[in-house]
């Protein structure tokens, strides 16, 4: 397992050099392609000819990639290309809708331009992942969960499952909330794909794909950047690993969960649970950083309301250690080095806590600091 994981690193390097040098081929949605295509066939999608690695997911994952399958594969991989980038810039719009932030189109630009230079998002680019379209699908059911529209916010959610099933994680954040309609329906979402590819593939899939995933060793590479990965590059004791993990994991979640209830801002209290996914899952590669982009949005604009060049610094401080990337991690040794995406999240994460439980009770905004010339002022002065 663990020279299976490394062999991955050295391919998707390799691949991600290739695809910004124009020749990439979009190694992960190749998989989901010849997967999909495979399990159209009636073969089993797990044991296609030519993947580049394993396919990791359920079969129902794979539902969503079929329509793909009837054009070429040069045009199929374009047109998911062309859905991936239009997504990212969609969620930094929707972002901003979500948190009620108006700002001119010019900030608005910086913002996209910030959001297409982080690593994580060209790596999903070059990738070919589909991180992308999930943030857009969970921002997409917030903005209709705040507009009470249960029913549509639960198709966007069942849909973020369906294409990548770690989402389930956020549900927590709708149990914290009671909203325990809009998570059945989100469920009977992913049971109704569960059930259109019912099959025997599923027993091959919990037999042979899903227990090597469960497997610690290897968890240290550099591209996983998440709790696990920081832990595995201190020990290679796998049962300590474990152990930390799960102890350091339930440190990091029961203060989120506890404050959650007193919060009502669903934008920072989903900003939370984000943040904890990405740190908490134990195979975070760098791709999944992408969901960070909604929580840095909301930490800036509380930044700007409490006016704090303290917490901007910071703000900043991590996200160059998540946008960042090491071209040769073979040449450092320091877990310290290898992990900065890490300790950018944690960073990120003591952020939005502090605001959340010291400044903001603290710092009540005067009816002159919430008038729209003053931010824009600061904005400007932070920006230009």
């Amino acid at each position: 397992m663990e020279r299976y994981i490394i062999k991955i690193e050295r391919n998707k390097s390799q691949i991600l050099f290739d695809t910004i040098s124009g020749m990439g081929i979009a190694p992960d949605f190749s998989v989901f392609y010849l997967a999909a295509k495979t399990l159209v066939e009636g073969n089993n999608p797990y044991t296609a000819q030519g993947l580049f690695t394993g396919v990791g997911y359920p079969v129902f994952s794979l539902i969503p990639f079929i329509p793909f399958t009837l054009l070429p594969y040069q045009i199929s991989q374009a047109l998911f290309t062309f859905l991936s980038i239009t997504s990212i810039l969609i969620c930094v719009l929707l972002s901003l809708k979500i948190i009620n932030w108006r700002l001119k189109p010019f900030h608005i630009l910086i913002l996209f331009t910030l959001t297409l230079f982080m690593f994580p998002v060209r790596f999903t680019l070059g990738m070919g992942q589909s991180n992308n379209i999930v943030l857009l699908f969970l921002l997409s059911g917030l903005y209709l969960y705040q507009k009470k529209k249960i029913n549509y916010s639960s198709l966007f959610f069942g849909l973020s499952v369906v294409l990548k099933p770690i989402t389930i994680f956020l549900f927590l954040y709708f149990l914290v909330k009671k909203q325990f309609r809009l998570i059945i329906n989100s469920l009977v979402i992913v049971f109704i794909f569960l059930l259109i590819t019912l099959s025997s593939y599923y027993i091959y899939y919990f037999n042979n794909v899903l227990p090597p995933l469960l497997n610690l060793s290897g968890r240290e590479i550099y591209y996983n950047q998440g709790m696990m990965g920081f832990i595995s590059r201190l020990t290679n004791d796998n049962k300590l690993r474990l152990y930390l993990n799960y102890f350091i994991s339930f440190a990091i979640f029961v203060p989120v969960v506890y404050r959650l209830r007193k919060i009502k801002d669903a934008g920072i209290g989903f900003s939370l649970f984000l943040v904890s996914l990405v740190l908490i899952d134990t195979l975070s590669w760098q791709h999944h950083f992408v969901f960070l982009i909604f929580p840095y949005i909301v930490l800036l604009k509380k930044i700007f309301e409490i006016r704090s060049k303290y917490y901007l610094f910071l703000l900043v401080l991590s996200y160059i250690l998540v946008a960042g990337n090491i071209k040769n991690p073979q040449l450092f040794s320091s877990p310290l080095i290898l992990s900065h995406v890490f300790i950018g999240t944690i960073l990120l994460f003591i952020v939005i806590i502090h605001i959340i439980l010291i400044c903001l009770p603290k710092k009540r905004m005067s009816k002159d600091q919430e008038k729209g010339p003053a931010k824009e002022e600061l904005i400007k002065q932070i920006f230009l």
